[in-house]
């Protein structure tokens, strides 16, 4: 939810989204995601 706002709003930040996605797999492997 929070990373379609930020793409809606701030296109061109995208060392934020590589960020994002890296928590998320890091979640994922943790298991908590």
């Amino acid at each position: 939810m929070i990373k379609a706002w930020y793409e809606d709003n701030n296109e061109p930040v995208q060392e934020l989204q590589t960020a994002v996605s890296f928590i998320n797999k890091q979640f994922r492997k943790a298991g908590w995601g």
